[in-house]
């Protein structure tokens, strides 16, 4: 017998996340970067305990960006900025693992399939992407 329950959710999640990471190269090798994020209107920031945590991983010109919401007990929504040579306004970003919606019908295996658009706030401006409310303790992964 297995000494993990894996139909508890915590091992399910922990398992796509580390299918994720087989997967995608970066999320192994890629220098990483903090990403600066905006919770409440435009200013963007580094935030506490308990907000939404944002990085890249950057593996030659692949960027793969994870965002963690790091409150257990409420959803964290946010803007999150991007690298506008990597990710110009306009460019897509494809969720390759939500572990929110691990099950769910409409995603992939693992939680992923949905397509978000990075924006910009002007021309020359930042660039960013909303990734909407992350429940919480949930991850994203983007690619």
């Amino acid at each position: 017998a297995h000494v993990f329950d894996q139909s508890h959710p915590a091992f399910i999640r922990l398992r796509a996340l580390t299918a994720a990471r087989k997967m995608l190269r970066p999320l192994r090798r890629g220098r990483q970067y903090r990403r600066s994020t905006a919770i409440f209107g435009d200013d963007f920031g580094f935030h506490g305990p308990g907000q939404l945590l944002a990085w890249s991983r950057i593996l030659n010109d692949v960027e793969v960006l994870i965002a963690v919401n790091t409150n257990g007990i409420g959803g964290r929504g946010s803007r999150i900025e991007l690298d506008p040579r990597l990710r110009p306004a306009g460019s897509s970003l494809r969720v390759g693992c939500d572990t929110s919606r691990i099950g769910d019908p409409t995603a992939d295996a693992l939680g992923g399939g949905q397509v978000l658009t990075a924006q910009g706030m002007g021309p020359g401006e930042r660039v960013f992407v909303d990734v909407g409310v992350i429940p919480p303790a949930e991850v994203l992964i983007m690619v």
